[in-house]
């Protein structure tokens, strides 16, 4: 029985022209058969995105608001990248986590207290 109530799938598609059976292909759109709540599928074609929202109709919800909501948020994202450098990538934030830092630093530091305490005893 399916248990999840919102499922998104993405494809990269061609980045150029394309065609099928000698007829151009002007766009794209990518979905799947989903039973149970909220399905996003994610599409590139050419250099342009598309993103279809499905809601189960035995779901409650307002796929308007959805699809609104979506809209607004990809409005939002390319307004605070708008004055990018295209030629200058964006640097990647450390998404390392605090535990793993830590455990990091621990070694390091076990890592050189062993080594002068070695040296000590050599000097002996």
């Amino acid at each position: 029985m399916n248990q999840s109530t919102c499922m998104v799938s993405n494809v990269i598609g061609p980045s150029q022209e394309a065609a099928l059976g000698g007829y151009d292909i002007s766009d794209l759109n990518f979905t799947t058969a989903y039973v149970g709540g909220l399905y996003f599928g994610v599409l590139t074609f050419k250099g342009n995105l598309r993103i279809s929202a499905i809601l189960d109709k035995r779901c409650s919800g307002d796929v308007e608001v959805i699809r609104d909501s979506l809209e607004e948020a990809y409005d939002d994202l390319r307004d605070a990248l708008k004055d990018v450098d295209e030629d200058c990538p964006l640097r990647q934030p450390d998404m390392t986590p605090l535990t793993a830092r830590l455990l990091e630093a621990v070694v390091y530091i076990a890592a050189v207290a062993l080594s002068v305490l070695v040296a000590m005893e050599f000097q002996k």
